[in-house]
């Protein structure tokens, strides 16, 4: 369930309760700043439910820099009753550097902790592209259980799903337009096969079509599909409704394992 909020999460923009940070990025038209300094100090929080359970499940979000580096952090807890049935977080960070230019993040690792109750799985994943060289480890309870390392093509580059939250917003994909589609390139499998994420900005006129005036709003929305496993999802479809300041305001993860669609709503 809480592998779910990593997809939700890369994709939510400002919420009422960011700290030390304004609910939009103002970027003037002369020297516009990094997108490293963008974010820089923004802290995020949001609220996950499914079928008529709502608040399940809270999560937060913080972006800071350690030198040259960026590093994003994000814990996740289940609440409530599911919090007796089986105690369970996950935490998830993100090692980023500016490209050159200073507009796209790029990653330089990505580490995805899950504990339940006693026990506890771990997968690191490292990008050299020096080297050319994509590295992965994983350990369960503190134990190695396997590695592996795959060349990265030339001219490739990786976005972990929380690298990918902050160059969306920054608009280093594409800008939000009707119809527009665009393909991120994600980490391999382990086994070294190709991993993609697409992304679609539906017409206005389909939007409201499929889900009504109401829910779609003066805003935008985005069916994406992501790598099933990542979110435990039997589709990996996802359903993205946007303010028209690209804000998130409502979130859709399909056919999840166990919980059907999950859903992420901005807190208040």
């Amino acid at each position: 369930m809480l592998v779910v909020m990593a997809g939700i999460f890369f994709l939510f923009h400002a919420t009422a309760q960011a700290e030390n940070t304004s609910s939009l990025i103002s970027v003037p038209s002369t020297s516009p700043p990094s997108i490293g300094d963008s974010f820089l100090d923004e802290q995020l929080s949001y609220s996950v439910g499914f079928w008529i359970f709502d608040g399940i499940a809270t999560g937060h979000l913080a972006f800071q820099r350690k030198g040259d580096i960026y590093e994003a952090t994000m814990r996740a807890n289940m609440t409530g009753f599911l919090q007796l049935v089986r105690s369970r977080e996950d935490i998830l960070v993100a090692r980023m550097e500016l490209a050159p230019g200073g507009a796209t993040l790029r990653t330089l690792s990505f580490d995805k902790i899950s504990k339940y109750g006693d026990k506890q799985r771990r997968k690191l994943v490292e990008v050299d592209y020096g080297k050319g060289v994509l590295r992965w480890t994983k350990w369960k309870n503190g134990k190695l259980r396997k590695s592996g390392e795959h060349p990265i093509p030339e001219g490739v580059i990786y976005d972990d799903p929380l690298t990918a939250f902050y160059n969306l917003r920054y608009g280093v994909y594409a800008e939000p337009d009707n119809n527009q589609a665009f393909i991120i390139k994600t980490f391999p499998s382990d086994e070294g096969e190709d991993i993609d994420m697409t992304v679609r900005f539906l017409a206005r006129k389909e939007a409201v079509e499929r889900h009504g005036e109401e829910a779609v709003g003066d805003g935008f929305l985005v069916y994406a599909t992501l790598d099933k496993e990542l979110f435990d999802s039997e589709s990996g479809a996802m359903e993205i409704y946007f303010s028209p300041e690209m804000l998130v305001t409502y979130v859709v993860v399909k056919d999840v394992l166990l919980f059907g669609d999950v859903r992420g709503r901005l807190l208040p």
